[in-house]
């Protein structure tokens, strides 16, 4: 089962750079192209490099996660995951004090600009409530142990559960 997720994995990645090639071929950034060479065998081989850094970024990360489990550090690509939304609080900070800046040089934006900033910081802590719950939340299993007879006396009958995690 590892075998075949890594494989659907690397295959997924594989889709994905494709599709992100052709978004940068098609596009540009101030009227510059993204990507230079469209034709020829330049193109084959921008293609070709384009793609196989996204795949092989994708295996690394993907490599990386199973390093983190085998290592008893915890759930691997979680905590990657979580490492990458920590990583852009700067900026998430920043954008939010640009708006409180323009909200107050604006005064027409008032309304915008003050309903957006706490909705940001609300969601945002709600989002990391929900991975936080996520992460530590168990199934609970009831387990019902039979009645047993040790010499004259009756044990038993106990209830109890087996916790197992969810996410």
């Amino acid at each position: 089962l590892g075998t075949i997720t890594r494989y659907v994995a690397v295959g997924l990645a594989l889709a994905q750079a494709v599709a992100y090639y052709f978004y940068l071929r098609n596009n540009s950034y101030g009227g510059v192209p993204i990507v230079k060479y469209t034709t020829g065998w330049q193109s084959v081989f921008a293609a070709f490099v384009i793609i196989l850094t996204f795949t092989a970024g994708a295996a690394l990360i993907m490599w990386l996660g199973e390093q983190v489990n085998q290592h008893g550090v915890g759930n691997g690509i979680s905590i990657i995951l979580f490492a990458g939304i920590v990583s852009r609080m700067p900026h998430v900070l920043n954008t939010l004090g640009a708006f409180w800046q323009a909200a107050n040089q604006d005064p027409s934006s008032y309304g915008k600009y003050y309903f957006l900033v706490p909705l940001f910081a609300v969601l945002f802590l709600l989002m990391m409530w929900v991975i936080v719950f996520m992460y530590d939340s168990e199934r609970r299993i009831p387990v019902q142990y039979a009645k047993r007879v040790v010499g004259r006396r009756m044990y038993g009958g106990q209830s109890t559960h087996i916790p197992i995690k969810v996410g």
